[in-house]
This record gives structure tokens, sequence and C-alpha cells, in this order.
């Protein structure tokens, strides 16, 4: 009988599996942006504007969910870039609820994850 156990290591903020699989990793951002759109979402209650709101979620979601990325981010699974990608979904459905998510993305001037990620390493191996 074999046993395997995983080793886990938080680097910076970012946790490394012994597999470098960031699952782990996606699910703490998972779990500290539910608290975070909640707040988004009495923002919008309490009658915050668009740009407000967009601030709030580019300052305190998306920067958490971008954080060390361009390392990260491509190593990941599609359904851990999907669950991403929700945060995302989520976040701009609060902000703008009428529109579809490509047509929300377009008016709040935001690219998806993937496509920011990619671009902020294009933007890195260009130095």
């Amino acid at each position: 009988m074999r046993f395997h156990f995983l080793c886990l290591v938080k680097f910076l903020g970012v946790h490394i599996d012994d597999h470098l699989n960031f699952s782990q990793h996606v699910d703490n951002i998972v779990s500290s942006t539910n608290s975070r759109l909640f707040l988004l979402r009495q923002l919008k209650v309490l009658g915050m504007n668009t740009d407000g709101l967009l601030k709030y979620y580019c300052a305190n979601i998306r920067s958490l969910i971008i954080y060390g990325a361009p390392a990260w981010f491509f190593l990941l699974n599609d359904c851990d870039i999907k669950r991403l990608e929700r945060i995302q979904r989520s976040a701009t459905r609060t902000i703008l609820l009428e529109l579809s998510y490509k047509n929300r993305l377009s008016f709040l001037k935001l690219p998806t994850l993937y496509d920011f990620v990619f671009d902020s390493l294009k933007d890195i191996l260009r130095k």
C-alpha cells in the first residue's frame, strides 16, 4: 500500500502543490472574493454609481484574482479558469444587470481574465 502526501506550500501568497496544480490557490481566491462580492452587492443597493462599483471591483476583487497570475494562470485546468472567470461574471452582473457578459465587459472596458493575464504576460516578455 502506497501513500501519497500532498505537499502544499504558500509562497508570496500563492498556494503551490507538488504537482504545480493551483486548484487550492483558486479555492482560496474564490473563498476570499465571495465576501467582497457580497460587499459589492451591498454598495450597489446603497446607491453607488457604476464608476464607483467598477473601481471597487478592480481594486478589491480583480486584484486578488490576478495577483501573480502570469506565473500560474496558464497552468490551471479549464475548470479552474472558468471558476475565476465566474467571479468576474458575477461582479459585472452586479454592476450592470441588464446586459450580457460580453456587452458588460465591453461597456466597462474590461477584458476577460484570460485576455488580461495573456496581455500582461506579453508586456512582461517584451521588457
